[in-house]
């Protein structure tokens, strides 16, 4: 591949001062499904010495050439994510001297060749998760002294070397969480608990481990160590014991204790500790244990527990300054309170989606947690946002709310928050909702068949569904006494008549959907986003999916009837016209339809009253029609319905072709022109078609 047309792949992005020279070029070559880079590519870009950063992530790298990255010397950033790579050789990282952060994560690595890592001796961050690496040796990582990070998680490690991690005295995360460490932790115990690391993290979690306390006292008493043990088997007896063993760094004491705690190494550390607690079967918290570590935690995680009520002096029994990060997802969560008025001052980030929360809107619990900045509480079954609902979260900045039912919103329930600029739902027709300083909101609403304002958007769909709708009433009315004045006559039973008659009913059912529809956007002119969500509960939107559907199929199966009769009478009229039986076959098939119809329809049709939008046939669709294929019944209901009607008109076309063909014939045999006839019976079966 030619170097100009790898320049114009590349897409090197610079950063100027301004009056001064390009000074570092970022290359992102994300996606771009690259298998090799040619050999000395980058050594005839004239920009080489200024590439501070490449991004080769998402591609179908295995390998590189020796020299590929020899000539990037001020290269800081190299990310290589998701690719298909299989090893990694030391010739090929030896030049990158002032690497900052090697990122080789979502590979296909098994191993680490010996001292890959000797020449970088500024890497400070180094991630190797979601690999198949099975061991690491002692070596690995001895003369990267600076690391202050190394992730080692989702990989196959079942044992550690001893001295594997000695003198990192910076490292501050560790995490080799979800490896094959169960079988060994007494190995595991003497080799990483009883080294001198002070790490605001270590990540163990997804081990397996079923007992853990004991090898963790003998590596020493008291840890001064943040921990994450999320996803094992613990006991809870097991957990609190271990919380209750994670103490301060002594300096962070010291300094707390005099007041310097302005001090780097302090809010380096000491602000900085992580402790993961997700996924153990927590009925409560381990509250003594905790409140310990008051002014310390950084980051609580407390997912995928048991926890039915949380209080926030169950962490705290005073106010903290230092929390950022509070995670409570996916427990049974019904009310957040807040007994004692316990504030933490720093949180910004809070996490209680995948609960059951009824009192969102309670300010109360609000008053915990003034200055948060993102709020994730989406599949939280929250169905009411009241008027300024969180108004008393001045700096927040995101609220998702994603998968929740969101039944009855205030048009200003978003109104109070002074930076809240970004809302992340998957209602439709929210974001009609939402003030204006809002810049980012999903879903968009976009205006093709329905509007923030109109249910029907434009005016000729309102036209259209008003005159179609009146179209079909009145004709299907004329239809109707045109039959009924046929069988007060007392004429003789005709199948053809019977099949119309059925095909008029089903088409009567169509024009009542479309006057429903047409209605409904009259009734919400000028305010349809704003109260979608309770006409799509209501009881006129779900007769208006009943009757749309059954209409829908029935018709289409009547339209199959009324062929099958057509081509029986023109293929074999002699024998069709003896048949006595036929009228009495054809009603009870038309009974069975109507029956089966029924029943088809009737069954989503009560699945989905009063049901949340991902559990409703329709979804969010404002007319109410089947849309719903994220959920797996009824994207299965729609695909029948969908096969069904492709079969039928195939079955249809071929049907009237016989029946073309059958008079073609006939007019030869008989020696005459057959253009009239024709004419005539193209005339018939256009308007069964159009019926």
């Amino acid at each position: 591949m030619s170097v100009a047309r790898w320049n114009k792949k590349l897409g090197l992005t610079p950063f100027v001062a301004p009056k001064f020279k390009i000074v570092s070029f970022v290359s992102d070559l994300r996606g771009n499904k690259i298998t090799n880079i040619p050999v000395g590519f980058f050594q005839r870009l004239t920009s080489q010495k200024y590439i501070t950063d490449i991004n080769l992530s998402t591609n179908r790298l295995a390998f590189f050439h020796e020299d590929t990255l020899s000539s990037l010397s001020e290269l800081n950033y190299l990310t290589l994510i998701n690719n298909n790579i299989d090893r990694l050789d030391k010739i090929i990282l030896d030049d990158l001297k002032k690497l900052q952060k090697l990122s080789v994560q979502q590979n296909f690595i098994t191993k680490l060749e010996s001292g890959l890592f000797k020449s970088l001796r500024n890497l400070t961050n180094l991630s190797l998760r979601e690999n198949q690496i099975n061991e690491l040796h002692g070596r690995d990582f001895k003369t990267v002294l600076s690391l202050t990070a190394i992730y080692l998680d989702y990989n196959n490690i079942s044992s550690l070397m001893d001295t594997i991690f000695n003198q990192l005295y910076k490292l501050q995360t560790l995490d080799i969480g979800f490896n094959n460490l169960a079988q060994n932790i007494p190995e595991f115990a003497y080799r990483i608990f009883r080294r001198d690391l002070q790490l605001t993290r270590l990540g163990i979690s997804g081990n397996g481990f079923t007992h853990l306390w004991q090898s963790y006292r003998n590596g020493f008493f008291k840890k001064e160590i943040g921990l994450d043990i999320s996803y094992n088997n613990l006991p809870a007896d097991e957990v609190k014991n271990l919380i209750g063993n994670i103490f301060p760094l002594y300096i962070c004491r010291y300094f707390r204790r005099i007041g310097r705690e302005s001090i780097l190494l302090y809010m380096s550390r000491c602000w900085s500790t992580y402790l993961g607690l997700s996924g153990l079967k927590l009925r409560q918290l381990p509250g003594d244990g905790l409140r310990s570590l008051e002014g310390y935690i950084y980051a609580l995680y407390l997912n995928d527990n048991q926890l039915t009520e949380f209080d926030v002096e169950d962490i705290f029994y005073g106010s903290d300054n230092n929390m950022r990060e509070l995670q409570l997802s996916g427990n049974k969560l019904k009310t957040i309170t807040n007994r004692q008025n316990v504030r933490f001052l720093k949180l910004q980030l809070l996490n209680i989606s995948d609960n059951a929360i009824l009192n969102f809107c309670n300010n109360n619990w609000q008053k915990f947690a003034p200055m948060l900045e993102m709020i994730y509480v989406d599949r939280s079954n929250i169905k009411v946002l009241d008027s300024r609902c969180l108004q008393r979260l001045s700096n927040l900045r995101l609220l998702s709310l994603k998968d929740n039912p969101l039944t009855s919103v205030d048009g200003q329930s978003l109104y109070g928050p002074l930076k809240l600029s970004t809302i992340l739902t998957t209602r439709d027709y929210f974001c009609c909702m939402v003030p204006a300083k809002v810049t980012t909101c999903q879903p968009i609403a976009i205006e093709l068949l329905s509007s923030c304002q109109h249910l029907l958007s434009h005016l000729s769909l309102r036209l259209y569904i008003w005159i179609v709708g009146g179209v079909a009433f009145i004709g299907n009315i004329l239809v109707f006494c045109f039959h009924w004045k046929n069988s007060c006559k007392g004429r003789p039973k005709q199948v053809f008549r019977l099949l119309l008659f059925n095909l008029t009913v089903a088409d009567f059912l169509m024009s009542i959907y479309l006057f429903i529809i047409a209605i409904a956007d009259q009734f919400y002119h000028n305010h349809y986003g704003q109260y979608s969500e309770n006409w799509l509960r209501s009881t006129p939107c779900l007769l208006a999916f009943f009757l749309g559907s059954l209409s829908s199929i029935m018709s289409i199966l009547m339209m199959l009837l009324i062929s099958i009769d057509l081509h029986l009478r023109t293929v074999d009229p002699i024998r069709y016209q003896s048949r006595n039986y036929k009228y009495n076959s054809f009603r009870t098939t038309i009974i069975l339809f109507w029956l089966s119809c029924l029943l088809y329809v009737g069954i989503p049709t009560i699945t989905s009253a009063n049901a949340a939008g991902n559990d409703r046939v329709y979804k969010y669709s404002s007319i109410c029609m089947p849309s719903n294929v994220d959920n797996t019944y009824f994207k299965t209901w729609i695909l029948i319905i969908t096969f069904l009607t492709a079969g039928i008109w195939l079955t249809i076309c071929v049907l009237y072709y016989l029946v073309f063909i059958k008079a073609y014939r006939s007019s030869i045999s008989v020696q005459r022109t057959s253009a009239s006839a024709d004419r005539k019976l193209a005339r018939k079966l256009s308007i069964n078609i159009i019926n």
